[in-house]
């Protein structure tokens, strides 16, 4: 586990540094542990001899922390934006390939630069508009890496990181965590009838697999869950919201009703963006607005 102390209390702190204290638990983690869901410790009480700090920048506040569990990211891993700012137009963006199909690194710069320069709210980027479902889990890094270095903060970036997989999915969010995007999202899995508890299942181990916010995709194609199963989901602690890519508008009341305003609904369905708005959604997530950001 990580422990995490203040610059002005680090003099005192250098040789020893020891987190003590009740278990921590992936639905409400130990303040300053963000880290905590990926420790294989987290099982039980955490207490580690830590020698070798490093700084890391969490809100403009300079801190150190350590653990010979798991090594920090050089670069400033916090996003710095809030689920509850993530609202708005948000383009499921498309990737831009070669012909021989590799990235076209330069052409994906151009529909970045361009959907920010149209004052998009933010990026979904490697879902299934971006082709994510023909590309190997490499070019998937590969391909955040680049939106990360390029939108540099401007605007959010939700990466999705689905798949049927449930091991491939961690390990991508792991890595988009690492990366520096500010938020996840996952298709439920697919192709099998898969029941509400191994659905449940599924999000469960993503959630512990990273500390930022998830938004989980309802989608009448793959395994449309009920509305009793996203309440169960919208308890695990960094469930945030969810994509709702399904033409039953109605349940929007019920969402926010019986989870409440904070647990966000992005509208996925671009033909009823309107209806989805009226019904009560936070933002919008879908193709068309690459077509049309404005």
């Amino acid at each position: 586990l990580i422990s995490a102390i203040p610059v002005a209390d680090l003099d005192k702190k250098t040789k020893r540094i020891v987190l003590e204290g009740d278990v921590p638990s992936p639905v409400n983690p130990p303040k300053g542990c963000p880290f905590h869901p990926r420790c294989p410790k987290a099982k039980d009480i955490c207490k580690i001899e830590v020698p070798k700090l490093r700084k890391y920048t969490t809100n403009g506040n300079e801190h150190y922390a350590s653990c010979h569990l798991i090594d920090l990211p050089e670069r400033n891993w916090m996003s710095k934006f809030e689920h509850k700012n993530l609202n708005g137009v948000m383009p499921a963006m498309i990737t831009s390939f070669n012909k021989d199909e590799s990235i076209n690194k330069e052409g994906l710069r151009k529909i970045i630069n361009h959907l920010i320069a149209e004052k998009v709210s933010g990026l979904y980027v490697t879902g299934s508009t971006g082709e994510t479902f023909l590309m190997s889990p490499e070019e998937k890094k590969k391909l955040i890496d680049i939106i990360v270095e390029e939108v540099n903060g401007r605007v959010p970036i939700i990466a999705h990181v689905g798949s049927i997989g449930t091991k491939i999915t961690a390990d991508l969010a792991d890595y988009a965590t690492k990366a520096g995007v500010d938020g996840l999202s996952a298709l439920p899995p697919f192709y099998y009838n898969f029941t509400n508890e191994e659905i449940f299942n599924y999000y469960s181990d993503i959630a512990q697999s990273s500390h930022l916010p998830i938004i989980i995709y309802n989608i009448d194609r793959a395994n449309l869950m009920d509305i009793e199963t996203l309440k169960k989901l919208a308890a695990i602690g960094n469930i945030k919201g969810v994509k709702y890519t399904a033409a039953t508008h109605f349940n929007f009341e019920v969402i926010k009703k019986d989870i409440g305003n904070d647990f966000k609904i992005y509208n996925g369905m671009d033909q009823m963006a309107i209806s989805g708005l009226i019904s009560g959604a936070d933002g919008l997530i879908g193709s068309f607005y690459n077509l049309m950001p404005e």
